[in-house]
């Protein structure tokens, strides 16, 4: 009875983790247009930049995390989520550098390429959360179809209510940074989480929250204020017409 109770526990935690990273890549893919648009615009490229790169990010995630999920023996789950947080913790530091650095390639391909660097490293991760989440899901191969299924059903499920709650009620209170900062240590507090089931060192997992907790004040402290960006990309000879505020 306790070991059904403790598989049933590590199932319905895996179904969680899944619905966080399904919501983070919405998050992460919508604010990418908020993010870019002020220098490059709303324009039809941008949309097509993103969802371009998202594919691809997930694309890459799917291949490589089955790979691990294979080699791994049922542990590592912790380290690419909490990957994929600071992988987004990162993003409003570097965003100005990066659309700087590509604006001189002009707007398809500046777009395209920014996106890229931007959001692929986060996203590729939360794509790899899949394919090892249904490799721990599964204990035999005659329920591979149903874990599979439940897992890409809740992950799916969780990017549905991370798009309406981003476009819902975040968006109009909350800035792209801030949204960005929660969602990095929403990831981080849940694989120090994933980390202690996974039996691994008790001390390092439970030390990661206070060395993200100094991360983000030094981003907060430190990073490029929003008007000062702004000007910026006013400044530039090549931006462009369109603007999203």
């Amino acid at each position: 009875m306790r070991q059904n109770s403790l598989n049933n526990a590590g199932r319905y935690g895996l179904y969680l983790t899944v619905f966080l990273t399904g919501a983070a890549v919405m998050v992460v893919e919508l604010l990418g247009t908020r993010m870019i648009a002020p220098f490059y615009g709303a324009s039809l490229y941008v949309w097509s930049s993103l969802i371009s790169v998202t594919m691809i990010a997930l694309a890459l995630g799917y291949f490589c995390g089955g790979r691990w999920a294979d080699r791994t023996k049922r542990t590592g789950l912790s380290m690419i989520i909490a990957m994929a947080a600071l992988m987004i913790l990162l993003i409003p530091w570097v965003t100005r550098p990066v659309l700087l650095a590509t604006d001189p390639l002009g707007l398809r391909a500046g777009s395209f390429v920014s996106a890229l660097v931007l959001f692929s490293p986060c996203l590729t991760l939360l794509g790899m959360v899949g394919p090892f989440a249904i490799k721990l899901a599964t204990t035999r191969l005659e329920g591979i179809g149903a874990s599979s299924g439940n897992i890409y059903a809740i992950s799916t499920l969780g990017s549905v209510i991370g798009t309406l709650v981003l476009g819902f009620f975040l968006f109009p209170l909350v800035g792209s940074r801030e949204i960005l900062i929660g969602l990095s240590l929403v990831l981080l507090a849940w694989a120090t989480v994933v980390a202690i089931y996974e039996q691994k060192q008790l001390a390092v997992s439970v030390a990661i929250l206070p060395c993200v907790l100094l991360a983000i004040i030094s981003i907060l402290k430190f990073s490029p204020n929003k008007n000062r960006f702004m000007a910026g990309c006013a400044s530039s000879r090549s931006l462009h017409a369109i603007y999203v505020f």
